[in-house]
C-alpha cells in the first residue's frame, strides 16, 4: 500500500512528464479513441441492415461498459503507476509478486500499434479521395476500379507517407 502512495505523490509532484497542451486536444484524441474504425466502416451499415434503432440499445451499452470499465481503469493504472503499459503492468505485477506483467503490458502497445498502422491506411485513402475530389476527377471514374487500384499492390504508399506526415506534423503543433 505504502508503494502505491509513493507511487501516487511522485506523479503528482512530478509536472515534467509529456502531456496536451489544451484540454481541447485531449478531448479530440479521446473522442478519435472512442469512435474507433468500427463505427467509421460498420457502425452505419448495420444500423440499417440490422434494425435500425434497436441496434442503438447494444451498442450504447457497450460503449458505456467498455468506457467506464476499460478506459477509466487503463489511465488510473497509467497514472498511479507514473509510467506507460509496460511499466504500469510490470509495477503492478511486482506488487503482487508475480511476474510477467511486461508480457501482458505489450498488449495494449501492440493494439495501440495495430489501431495506428489501420488508421495510417484510412488516412491515406481519404487524403487521396479528397485530391480526386477536389480536382474533379472522382466526377469522371467508376468507384469500383478506382477503390480496387487504391486498395491494391502499393498504388497508395505515397498517400500513406502523406498521411503520417501531416498526422506527425499535427502532433508536433499540439
Amino acid at each position: 500500500m505504502e508503494d502505491i502512495k509513493n507511487s501516487v505523490e511522485t506523479v503528482l509532484i512530478d509536472n515534467n512528464r509529456d502531456g496536451f497542451k489544451s484540454k481541447f486536444g485531449f478531448i479530440l484524441a479521446c473522442i478519435g479513441s472512442a469512435v474507433g474504425m468500427g463505427n467509421i466502416w460498420m457502425f452505419p451499415y448495420r444500423v440499417g441492415q440490422f434494425g435500425g434503432a434497436a441496434f442503438l440499445i447494444p451498442y450504447f451499452t457497450f460503449v458505456l461498459l467498455i468506457g467506464f470499465t476499460g478506459v477509466i481503469g487503463e489511465m488510473t493504472l497509467g497514472r498511479s503507476m507514473g509510467t506507460g503499459p509496460l511499466g504500469a503492468f510490470e509495477k503492478a505485477f511486482k506488487q503482487r509478486g508475480l511476474k510477467g506483467g511486461t508480457i501482458i503490458g505489450l498488449i495494449p502497445v501492440i493494439g495501440s500499434l495495430a489501431i495506428a498502422i489501420g488508421y495510417a491506411i484510412v488516412v491515406g485513402w481519404i487524403l487521396r479521395y479528397c485530391v480526386a475530389s477536389l480536382s474533379g476527377i472522382i466526377i469522371e471514374i467508376q468507384p469500383g476500379p478506382y477503390f480496387g487500384a487504391l486498395a491494391s499492390d502499393f498504388g497508395s504508399i505515397p498517400w500513406h507517407i502523406a498521411g503520417l506526415l501531416l498526422t506527425f506534423s499535427l502532433m508536433a503543433w499540439e
